[in-house]
């Protein structure tokens, strides 16, 4: 009897570490964001941006990759003269951001702008803009208010240029796209369970169970 006493006790103390080892797990992936959508733009060179992406455009190699990266080039009538869309869902997250590498093209002059531009469903609107008369990458961050928890977005990445100087070399290059969330906690104020966590209890079960049969043929057979 003093041996099951042991092993119910062993029992109990197995189960107690294995639920903090799962609540340790949730709390760590709930710390920091998670990626919601991701481009570096490293592939060949194209006059298209390829991974999921739209485009706009004048003329058919106005917007593409060079060297691993994105560019928008050339002025037409409107804004915006160039752009690339991406969609993606936000569902179960808030707080949403997008992070960015950015530089001017070849002859970009102070008077031409870089947009991001974001659709909730209502329409594009404008979320930040940059002047592209300056030199060298630039890293940017902006939250993308509106964004949380929607089933999808529009994410818009624009150029307006005034083909004042060089025409079709007025333009951006883009690198670097990151879109990042944290994930929603239930009312109960515990964060929605991400894959692998859960996928940390299922085999602390499986463990447990292995652990515990192994236990008891060793009690029968004492």
């Amino acid at each position: 009897m003093s041996i099951s006493i042991r092993s119910r006790s062993r029992s109990k103390s197995l189960v107690a570490g294995l639920a903090a080892l799962v609540l340790m797990g949730g709390m760590v992936s709930t710390a920091s964001a998670v990626t919601l959508f991701s481009d570096n733009f490293n592939r060949n060179n194209s006059n298209t941006v390829g991974n999921g992406w739209s485009e706009i455009q004048n003329s058919s190699n106005d917007v593409g990759i060079f060297q691993g990266q994105a560019y928008m080039r050339d002025s037409v009538s409107g804004l915006p003269d160039a752009a690339i869309t991406h969609s993606l869902s936000t569902t179960g997250y808030e707080n949403i951001k997008l992070s960015y590498d950015w530089r001017e093209f070849f002859s970009s002059d102070p008077s031409d702008s870089f947009y991001v531009q974001i659709d909730t469903g209502s329409g594009f609107s404008s979320l930040a803009s940059h002047g592209l008369g300056g030199s060298g990458y630039e890293t940017s961050m902006v939250n993308l208010i509106g964004a949380d928890n929607l089933a999808s977005i529009s994410l818009r990445l624009a150029i307006d240029v005034t083909d004042n100087f060089r025409g079709n070399l007025e333009g951006v290059f883009l690198d670097n796209i990151i879109v990042t969330g944290d994930a929603i906690s239930t009312p109960g104020g515990a964060a929605v369970p991400e894959p692998s966590t859960i996928a940390l209890f299922g085999t602390g079960l499986v463990g447990m169970g292995i652990w515990r049969t192994r236990r008891n043929k060793k009690e029968q057979s004492a």
